[in-house]
């Protein structure tokens, strides 16, 4: 409507004009004149209705784009399943990876203290036999079978291989952790670690 209301005006105003270059500066003059005399009528006559007409089609057109920008916004009731079906099967994936970080965590843990546990037995199977030794040694000395030259140098010894034999058994534990590190590569075992 208001497009028509704009192609109209330059119509009219197209046509004056070519009136105009056809007419000498006077009779433009009073056409001028008449022109601006017709449009002030016009604007003095413009009814009430025709006011409240132009309102409420503006209204209406405001509704309308307000209704189609409320429309988009709508959810549907297929969509609305869609969704709920979605929240559920999320709320599935996140119970199984749960489930699944709580059981390999499981795993993990057992497994090293199963390995711990072991170390410790060599551990302390090396200290028995090197107290063993030592007791031993310590009977020779008294019994006059070595001299406490010779006591030192098998003490020494005894140290030693008691070192050695933890050290082993250190190495073996670590290999043990990197080993069981790599069966749980995509969790973080070093959490797991502070737990316990």
């Amino acid at each position: 409507m208001l497009f028509r209301t704009k192609e109209r005006k330059r119509m009219i105003l197209f046509r004056c004009l070519h009136r105009m270059k056809t007419m000498n500066n006077a009779e433009r003059q009073v056409l001028t004149i008449k022109t601006v005399i017709k449009m002030a009528k016009d604007k003095k006559n413009k009814t009430a209705e025709e006011r409240v007409s132009s309102t409420a089609q503006v209204q209406n057109e405001d509704l309308t784009v307000e209704e189609e920008i409320r429309k988009g916004n709508l959810i549907d009731e297929d969509i609305a399943a869609l969704g709920d079906l979605k929240d559920e099967e999320e709320e599935k994936e996140r119970k199984i990876r749960e489930y699944r970080r709580c059981k390999n965590m499981a795993k993990y843990i057992n497994l090293k203290k199963k390995a711990l546990f072991n170390k410790n037995r060599r551990e302390e199977h090396a200290m028995k036999a090197s107290l063993d030794a030592s007791k031993e040694l310590l009977e020779k000395l008294t019994s006059s079978k070595i001299t406490p030259n010779e006591y030192e140098e098998e003490w020494k010894k005894i140290c030693k291989d008691e070192r050695d034999a933890i050290a082993k058994s250190n190495q073996k534990y670590d290999k043990q952790l990197r080993e069981l590190k790599d069966c749980f590569p995509g969790y973080y075992s070093y959490e797991w670690d502070s737990r316990w």
